[in-house]
């Protein structure tokens, strides 16, 4: 019996010294021969804080589905015989090349926003004199002044490309509208020799037209004069603009945009602005804000550990900010306010 009871008395202070090891074990931390001290009731009551700061508050929608600038490829000519092709299918196209010869007739490319509708000869005026101007000047072969009538000039200036561009008239089917980057000839199963018909020439651009593929759905909130702005692969903005027009194409959006200089060739991402707040005004996170019934909202103010409550009416709003101007009471730039 006295053997039992010490071996049951041993169990017993097992377990003892057991429980007492597990605690203080569970009380150690980080640093040995160290216990954390159990917060205090007061503290696990405390609420954060977080500040008020001064920015320019920008409410966004991103656009969903993969974005990429729409291609559209320009027939520049489907008859006679090929007789040069300088340029081969699926090749760039520079400004101020010829890209083939039909009929023994260049085809010249120029960086124009669109091709001529009219031949030119000396002393005509107008957006398409002015347009094949400015192109020529932008090649540095042209020093004349932009938009004055045809002059020998001007053929002087294509002449540097072409001699056989150097006299007058200018064909219109002899100008190729490309962009300054990006357009790639067109010319499959063309060549030297090939009677242009059912094979043609043409040009592909990546002009002002965006593809957002998704399903159209951002028709419905993008809207011509909003704010565009475009992401590359580091996730900084490479480029924002106008939105000029929107279109559904069912499968995708497409937004045509008013200045398509400077798009970016690769958008990982992309968002359009629906609202933004004034310049460095007053911003406060959204959780700190309490709706009231009267339409203004309320902030609590930490000061030195007192609170005050400020009246604020709240203007734009992001995911994160609401911007503020207090209607009663003072909050500036740095206040911490209370996040339940």
């Amino acid at each position: 019996m006295r053997r039992g009871l010490v071996v049951a008395g041993w169990v017993v202070a097992g377990v003892v010294v057991g429980s007492v090891a597990t605690t203080a074990t569970a009380l150690t931390v980080g640093v040995p021969g160290r216990t954390a001290d159990r917060p205090s009731a007061q503290q696990l009551g405390e609420a954060t804080t977080a500040p008020v700061i001064s920015t320019t508050v920008i409410r966004s929608q991103v656009l969903t589905g993969d974005v990429a600038r729409a291609s559209a490829t320009e027939v520049v000519a489907s008859d006679g015989v090929v007789t040069a092709l300088p340029v081969k299918d699926g090749a760039a196209v520079a400004p101020g090349t010829v890209v083939a010869d039909v009929d023994d007739a260049p085809l010249v490319a120029l960086a124009m926003p669109f091709g001529l509708w009219r031949d030119l000869d000396l002393g005509a005026k107008g957006a398409d004199v002015r347009a094949v101007q400015k192109a020529l000047a932008d090649q540095d072969l042209y020093t004349g002044a932009v938009g004055a009538p045809l002059s020998d000039a001007t053929f002087a200036a294509l002449g540097k490309i072409d001699p056989r561009l150097g006299h007058p008239p200018l064909a219109a089917a002899h100008v190729v509208p490309v962009e300054a980057h990006g357009t790639r000839l067109v010319a499959v199963g063309v060549r030297v020799g090939t009677r242009l018909g059912d094979a043609t020439i043409g040009v592909r651009h990546r002009g002002d037209v965006l593809a957002v593929d998704d399903g159209g759905t951002a028709a419905g909130t993008v809207k011509r004069g909003q704010t565009l702005r475009l992401y590359g692969e580091d996730g900084k903005q490479a480029w924002s603009g106008k939105v000029a027009a929107v279109e559904d194409k069912a499968s995708q959006t497409l937004v045509t945009v008013e200045d398509p200089d400077g798009l970016p060739d690769t958008i990982t991402s992309a968002d359009v602005v629906l609202a933004r707040g004034p310049k460095d005004a007053l911003a406060a996170p959204r959780a700190s804000l309490v709706a009231g019934a009267d339409g203004t909202s309320t902030l609590t103010v930490r000061d030195r550990g007192h609170d005050r409550t400020v009246i604020v009416a709240t203007g734009v709003c992001d995911a994160d900010r609401c911007a503020v101007v207090p209607t009663a009471g003072e909050v500036t730039t740095g206040d911490e306010v209370v996040v339940p």
